[in-house]
């Protein structure tokens, strides 16, 4: 199974302006829980594109470090065309030795957007496939109710034709701030322990974050604060009062992966969230 890839910093902020579903938002977020083999503790883990760069209805990220470039209706991945949903029935899309034919295509309100969903099938492939505009690939679809119920996976190989066992089950998604969830027959201790470490709305965007080396440094506070370190899996690894308008930390005996951190004002309780990588 593919390991946690690094992710960009990203600061949670709320009162984005509501718009029609685009391709991929910049600021999407899978949230996937994985059980490896009996035993083991399941692991929760965000999916999303890094690097983001927006240049007017062009995006450019990363994502497992492959490039990512999305104009118009039409998302390319290291040269290949994932998504097009200005395709019309009949229409192909071509994913390396897979060829997929777009049989209809309907408008759904999903998730309190609009979206196009393309429904498809591939000579190659035993089992329809569907494509949501701002959601990605869905894995299982039975019926309508799938598309409000089911896995969704930006990466279409992932969906549809990497051999994983287990798979990761997507347990919840954030589409502009806002949390949708949970989804699946599946219950997941660890996703819901990061869940609850996130889920509160962002009310300032002013805080910065810079990682150099094992050292971390924090600005833009106002006033005192409260911040909480946690890892994916909702344990929290330390906590710390700010009273200076900025402050660093060494994180030298963090282990290796992502952390989240919830940065809390004791004056009034409003509470932003940051992401930060320990690297090796």
């Amino acid at each position: 199974m593919r390991s946690i890839i690094l992710f960009s910093i990203l600061v949670l902020t709320v009162n984005i302006p509501k718009a029609e579903a685009q391709v991929f938002g910049p600021d999407m977020e899978w949230i996937y829980c994985s059980i490896y083999f009996p035993l083991n503790p399941e692991s929760c883990f965000i999916d999303q594109l890094q690097d983001v760069i927006l240049e007017g209805d062009t995006m450019k990220a990363k994502y497992y470090g492959i490039d990512v470039l999305q104009f118009g209706k039409e998302v390319w991945v290291d040269s290949e065309k994932w998504y097009d949903f200005a395709l019309k029935p009949d229409d192909s899309l071509t994913w390396q030795d897979f060829t997929v034919k777009i049989d209809s295509i309907e408008t759904r309100l999903l998730f309190d957007e609009n979206r196009v969903v393309q429904y498809c099938h591939s000579e190659e492939l035993p089992f329809p496939i569907v494509l949501v505009e701002g959601l990605g690939a869905l894995e299982y679809y039975i019926d309508e109710t799938s598309l409000s119920t089911k896995s969704y996976f930006f990466d279409v190989n992932l969906a549809y034709t990497y051999v994983v066992d287990p798979k990761p089950v997507m347990k919840y998604i954030r589409i502009q701030q806002k949390l949708f969830g949970p989804f699946e027959d599946l219950e997941c201790h660890s996703c819901e322990l990061l869940v609850s470490t996130i889920e509160k709305p962002a009310l300032s965007n002013h805080h910065k974050l810079e990682v150099i080396g094992d050292r971390i440094e924090i600005s833009g506070f106002e006033q005192a604060a409260l911040i909480q370190f946690f890892t994916t899996s909702g344990q929290l690894v330390k906590s710390m009062e700010i009273f200076d308008d900025s402050f660093e930390i060494d994180a030298s005996s963090f282990p290796v992966g992502l952390y989240i951190l919830r940065i809390s004002k004791k004056s009034n309780g409003k509470t932003a969230i940051l992401k930060f990588v320990k690297r090796e």
